[in-house]
């Protein structure tokens, strides 16, 4: 009697990712959503100009906490304290500070000129990251040493020292008293619009260099090292020089995104950069995805508009009950990524695509059973 063999599922079709698509239809993808990141804001008041570059600023600095986080697999709790050094020493580099030694008999201020030289600020907006990656990679020298939630805390005690400095520098930074900041003029638009376009040219290069840096040898070996350190560095990779070197690229592109950062503030304090603004942060990476870099759009553009929906809304004029409802909104949105969606919002059409192919192998397993068992019956009859 013949036999017949149950036929398997047929193979997954692999997902239609970003990568996958034709070169002409990723470049006219981004020429459309970069066209309308120029054009809309042409059509709003200076409050949503305001936030639509803070959302930008925002998703460079998630950048960086991506790179670390999720590509690195290092929980780096520093981030904040990079944002806030490149905040401040772009602001500091870009103005004269004076300081009021005293008053004359007529009452007139005495100042003293504490830094008397000026940098234009788009220099040292490119400097400053620079210096800045190369202090993350001096601090990763100790920490790559380190995992887990030890690597966490070390890394949260370098931030509080450098929060603490900000305050005790105060003939540089105004300690406790704030900083203002001189807004960049870019041309002759308004000054509102001109910090978002700033912002966005910064963000723009910043976005599709680090998608081919990782979609390169440097971002396949580094989830290598992430996933498997002990494999990797048995195959000759250098996990220590890897490591370090994202320690630099977040440190670097956090400060890049602090003097975005205080452009849009045009006024900074220290507590800006403290544990506060670091839990925001790892909710933006968490809320929009740690490993793709639309997540760090999505991420920040959440956690600022649902911030500013509980500060605006009527039913939340208090200060007070706007805090407790914007924590528990956050607090929801983090259960719900993680227990539903652990890839973030970013996530969801690909969850939406497996679900559609698991939905399509099921049917068709189904209908190649029921063929197989046809043709098993007819052989035994």
């Amino acid at each position: 009697m013949a036999t017949s063999v149950r036929p398997g599922p047929r193979p997954r079709r692999p997902l239609a990712e970003w990568d996958s698509l034709p070169p002409v239809l990723r470049l006219g993808a981004s020429a459309v959503l970069l066209a309308g990141a120029i054009v809309v804001p042409l059509g709003l008041n200076g409050y949503w100009r305001y936030l639509a570059a803070l959302i930008v600023a925002f998703a460079v600095a998630n950048i960086g906490f991506q790179v670390v986080v999720g590509w690195s697999g290092q929980l780096a709790m520093a981030h904040a304290a990079f944002l806030g050094l490149g905040a401040y020493a772009t602001t500091i580099l870009s103005k004269r500070i004076s300081k009021v030694d005293g008053y004359t008999d007529t009452g007139q201020e005495i100042r003293r000129l504490v830094w008397s030289g000026r940098v234009p600020y788009l220099l040292a907006l490119l400097v400053v990251p620079l210096v800045c990656a190369c202090l993350g990679y001096l601090l990763g020298l100790p920490a790559v040493r380190l995992k887990g939630f030890f690597l966490a805390i070390a890394t949260l005690a370098f931030a509080g020292m450098i929060v603490r400095l900000f305050f005790e520098v105060k003939d540089l930074t105004g300690g406790g008293d704030g900083l203002s900041v001189e807004v960049f003029q870019l041309w002759h638009v308004d000054k509102t619009l001109g910090t978002y376009y700033l912002c966005l040219a910064v963000a723009v290069p910043v976005y599709f260099l680090i998608g081919r840096l990782m979609r390169g040898r440097f971002g396949r070996t580094l989830l290598s090292v992430r996933d498997a350190d002990i494999a990797s560095s048995s195959l000759g990779v250098n996990v220590t020089r890897y490591r370090l070197a994202s320690f630099g690229i977040s440190a670097g592109l956090a400060s890049l995104a602090g003097g975005l950062y205080a452009q849009v503030l045009t006024y900074m304090a220290p507590n800006e950069f403290g544990t506060t603004r670091l839990t925001a942060m790892l909710t933006m990476i968490i809320v929009g995805s740690v490993v793709v870099r639309a997540g760090a759009v999505i991420g920040a553009a959440f956690v600022v508009l649902v911030d500013q929906f509980f500060v605006k809304f009527p039913s939340f004029k208090d200060s007070a009950l706007s805090g407790s409802y914007r924590n528990i909104a956050f607090g929801l949105a983090l259960m719900l990524c993680i227990g539903v969606l652990p890839g973030g919002l970013a996530s969801v059409p690909e969850r939406i695509r497996n679900l559609g192919h698991e939905r399509s192998d099921e049917s068709t397993d189904g209908e190649d059973v029921d063929r197989g068992e046809h043709a098993l019956n007819e052989v035994e009859a």
